[in-house]
C-alpha cells in the first residue's frame, strides 16, 4: 500500500511540472536570427545603419531578432556616440536615422575580437529567445585570403581596434564548438567564403553563406533579407540562406559583388579530392 500511496504522489507531482508550458514558449518562434556587430572600427558608422535597416523589419510573433553591438571612439559620433557593447532586441519604427530598440544588455567594453564574445551572446540569445531554427551573423571586417598578408599571417574575422584581437579561422571553429549546432552561419564581411574557413565549421552548422571575394562597406541589406523571413517565418534553412544571397545581389545588381551559400556538410566530399589532387601533384 505504500508503494501505491507513493505512485500517486510521484503522479500528483507530474502533474503539476510546467515542463510542457515552457517546451511550448519555446516552440512558438520559428527563428532567432542573432548578429554580433563589431563596429569597434571604422565600420561602426555602418554599423549604426545596418541595425537601422534591421529596424525597418523589426522582429514579430514568429521571429526574434537580436544584435550585440559594440562601438569606439573616433570614427562615428551619432545617436548618442555610445563607446560600450549593448545587446538589444529588435523593434520596428519608422526612424531610419536613430536606433530605438531597447537596450536589453549594457555590457560596458567588451573584446569583441575574442571568439568567447560571439559564444556568450549565442548562447545569452539562445536562453533568452529561444526558437526553432537559429541564425549568426558575424558582422565586421574578414581577411579570409588576402594574398599580400602572406602565409604565415592570422586570417580570420571581427578585429577589433580598441583591443587589438580577431577571431582566427581555427578560433571559428573553436567558437562554432562551444555553440553547438546552429541552422546558418553568415559572415557579413570580406573573403570568408573559403574550404579553409569552412572546413573549420562544418560540423557545426547546415548551412554557409559568405562573400568569396570583398564586400562593400554596408554589407548586408538587413531589411530586404530579413523582411521576407518576418513574411513568412516557417522557411527553411536553406530558403533562409538563399534569401541572405538572393537579398544582397538584388541590393548591389550591377555593382561588382560576390556572396554565396555552402552545404557544409558537402565540405567532407571535398577533403579526399584535395588529397588525391596534392597526392596526384607530388
Amino acid at each position: 500500500p505504500s508503494n501505491k500511496t507513493l505512485q500517486d504522489q510521484i503522479s500528483a507531482m507530474d502533474i503539476s511540472v510546467p515542463a510542457p508550458a515552457v517546451e511550448k514558449a519555446k516552440a512558438d518562434k520559428e527563428w532567432t536570427i542573432m548578429v554580433f556587430v563589431n563596429g569597434k572600427n571604422n565600420l561602426e558608422m555602418y554599423a549604426l545603419k545596418d541595425m537601422n535597416e534591421m529596424e525597418m523589419v523589426g522582429s514579430s510573433d514568429k521571429v526574434n531578432i537580436v544584435t550585440e553591438i559594440g562601438r569606439i571612439a573616433g570614427y562615428d559620433s551619432s545617436d548618442g556616440d555610445w563607446k560600450t557593447t549593448r545587446r538589444f532586441l529588435v523593434k520596428k519604427d519608422n526612424d531610419t536615422k536613430k536606433v530605438t530598440s531597447p537596450v536589453v544588455q549594457e555590457l560596458g567594453v567588451t573584446d569583441m575580437g575574442d571568439y568567447k564574445s560571439v559564444v556568450n551572446f549565442v548562447q545569452w540569445a539562445q536562453a533568452n529567445y529561444p526558437a526553432k531554427h537559429y541564425m549568426l551573423i558575424v558582422w565586421n571586417h574578414g581577411a579570409g585570403w588576402i594574398k599580400s598578408r602572406g602565409m604565415e599571417a592570422a586570417k580570420g574575422i571581427s578585429y577589433d581596434d580598441q583591443s587589438g584581437n580577431h577571431i582566427t579561422t581555427p578560433q571559428m571553429g573553436l567558437m562554432m564548438k562551444a555553440i553547438g549546432k546552429i541552422d546558418v552561419i553568415g559572415t557579413d564581411a570580406c573573403l570568408m567564403q573559403m574550404p579553409e574557413v569552412n572546413y573549420e565549421i562544418k560540423d557545426y552548422v547546415d548551412y554557409i553563406v559568405a562573400s568569396e571575394e570583398t564586400e562593400p562597406g554596408d554589407g548586408y541589406t538587413y531589411n530586404t533579407f530579413l523582411g521576407p523571413l518576418v513574411a513568412k517565418p516557417t522557411m527553411s534553412a536553406l530558403e533562409v540562406g538563399k534569401q541572405a544571397v538572393n537579398a544582397y545581389a538584388d541590393h548591389y545588381g550591377t555593382q561588382d559583388h560576390t556572396q554565396s551559400l555552402v552545404l557544409a556538410s558537402a565540405m567532407n566530399g571535398l577533403i579526399p579530392q584535395v588529397n588525391a589532387f596534392v597526392k596526384a601533384a607530388m
